[in-house]
């Protein structure tokens, strides 16, 4: 009998958590040292009723004892069990909540930097129109002294001055025009 309750709680580990498999394995075991100590009591009374003398039930047998000391050990087992279990779904729970936590935070971080490289790019745009706007005052000044450079009316320096002018507001919109597409290329 004792097999092949221990082949049921077996075919029952496999689909069970292992505390509650431990509880049922010691239960059980509370369960078959309780029908020993019921067979050393029905033992003791028959035996008492055979040589007609009067059962009390002070006196019982020493075994009945060791196996009460056995049955209440077994029930302490159980509350460690439980006590064990509930320790680990607590730690469990804290573990999840943690990794929950990071990554809230992570996505958070994420969020965040997002938003500050959208500001980036706005600001870059915004520069960028006013840098285009320096330039296309410098272009229509370039067009409107033309004239005066090809008769000689405004000098080589100066000439070349504006020029030079022309070339670093188109180069400083080039690298602004640059950074807004390496900013956008990582906010995908």
């Amino acid at each position: 009998m004792k097999v092949i309750l221990l082949l049921l709680l077996i075919a029952q580990a496999a689909q069970a958590n292992p505390y509650q498999i431990r509880i049922e394995l010691i239960e059980q075991e509370i369960q078959l040292l309780q029908f020993q100590q019921d067979q050393l009591i029905r033992r003791r009374d028959a035996e008492r009723i055979l040589r007609g003398s009067l059962l009390v039930d002070a006196e019982l047998p020493t075994q009945w004892l060791t196996l009460q000391r056995q049955i209440l050990t077994l029930q302490s087992d159980i509350e460690a069990e439980k006590i064990r279990e509930q320790q680990d779904i607590q730690q469990q729970q804290q573990r999840e909540q943690t990794q929950s936590q990071r990554a809230q935070e992570q996505m958070d971080r994420l969020e965040q930097d997002r938003l500050v490289t959208q500001r980036m790019v706005k600001n870059l745009q915004d520069l960028l129109i006013l840098q285009q706007q320096e330039l296309d005052r410098l272009q229509d000044e370039y067009q409107q002294n033309l004239p005066a450079y090809q008769v000689g009316l405004i000098s080589e320096n100066q000439w070349n001055a504006l020029q030079r002018r022309i070339n670093s507001q188109s180069e400083r919109i080039l690298r602004n025009q640059a950074r807004i597409a390496q900013l956008q290329a990582t906010e995908r």
